[in-house]
């Protein structure tokens, strides 16, 4: 699950999103396509609403689980041309790689000097695509029944959700 606890330090990756926004792009439509697709991700983090989120810090890659078609999509800063601004309809992927841009900024300013980044457990067994459902869902319950793992509760009830439809 994507954690965001510094939600002020979002706010402020953000607005320098958007002022580098409103000053790269010439283009009206476009600049305004830009920006709604940096509010709408910025919306969903900030609403908690990430349970199928997952920053990957050393590829620097969100991944986001479908639970309509069981796949990890892969989203990146480098895929969304920013602040080139050469695409002149924004596809909806395009939210997520503002997305992306956004976390990634995010973590990497406030990780200190010679911090390694760590990957969560329960993320990286939620997000492995190797592993069935069923042996995700045992998994994450093993490790809240041990006391190992910190709040993943949400994700172990999206999976039981996804298992009953």
């Amino acid at each position: 699950m994507l954690k965001i606890s510094d939600k002020i330090f979002f706010c402020e990756i953000l607005a320098d999103a958007l002022v580098q926004t409103y000053l790269a792009c010439a283009d009206k439509n476009l600049r305004e396509l830009w920006i709604n697709a940096f509010a709408q991700a910025a919306a969903t983090i900030l609403q908690g609403d990430t349970a199928f989120f997952h920053w990957n810090p050393h590829e620097n890659i969100l991944l986001i689980w479908s639970p309509e078609t069981n796949e990890i999509h892969h989203y990146s800063s480098r895929d969304c041309h920013y602040p080139a601004f050469d695409q002149s309809v924004l596809e909806p992927s395009y939210r997520y790689n503002a997305m992306s841009l956004l976390v990634e900024n995010y973590y990497e300013l406030q990780r200190k000097p010679g911090e390694i980044a760590q990957i969560d457990f329960a993320d990286a067994v939620f997000f492995d695509s190797e592993l069935t459902t069923e042996q995700k869902v045992d998994l994450l319950s093993s490790c809240v029944s041990e006391g190992r793992c910190g709040d993943i509760k949400p994700l172990i009830e999206a999976l039981q959700k996804y298992i009953a439809v």
